[in-house]
């Protein structure tokens, strides 16, 4: 299953949601997993809900960079509020994400080729796109979830 590894070494992380170092983020390892999580679930609901005909493929720097380099420099870019949360993240509230998350991911090999959903940096990126984005954006959070934790 795609992200497989990802959702699950998030979950290995759910004994220390509230732990933080910070000159590494000034958000807690539970943000960083809700962080994730909510994108995930956000861009598949995007995909879902995007119309494939009206898919149009114009150049964009930021996503042959991302997508190119599999890289998200840290501090570059602000969340957008609906994958941000404002209120304690606990341990219940991302496991019921995680669930969530876990559902919808079957769903992707539903979706037509030419599904697509606008980041505000990479610009539209269909189906093939928006999950290497994905898979990216996950990995650079873990990445930092890590260096939270070192």
């Amino acid at each position: 299953m795609f992200l497989e590894k990802e959702i699950q070494e998030l979950k290995s992380f759910l004994d220390k949601l509230d732990q933080k170092k910070a000159i590494v983020s000034s958000k807690t390892v539970g943000w960083h997993i809700d962080h994730a999580l909510r994108t995930i679930y956000a861009i598949i609901k995007a995909l879902q809900r995007s119309e494939p005909s009206l898919y149009k493929w114009r150049f964009n720097l930021g996503r042959v960079f991302i997508l190119t380099f599999k890289f998200i420099p840290r501090g570059t870019a602000m969340a957008p509020e609906n994958v941000v949360s404002h209120s304690n993240v606990n341990k219940e509230r991302i496991l019921v994400l995680l669930d969530k998350v876990e559902a919808s991911l079957s769903r992707l090999t539903e979706l037509h080729p030419c599904s697509h959903f606008v980041h505000a940096d990479a610009g539209t990126l269909k189906l093939d796109e928006a999950k290497k984005f994905t898979l990216i954006h996950t990995r650079h959070h873990i990445k930092i979830i890590k260096d939270i934790l070192k």
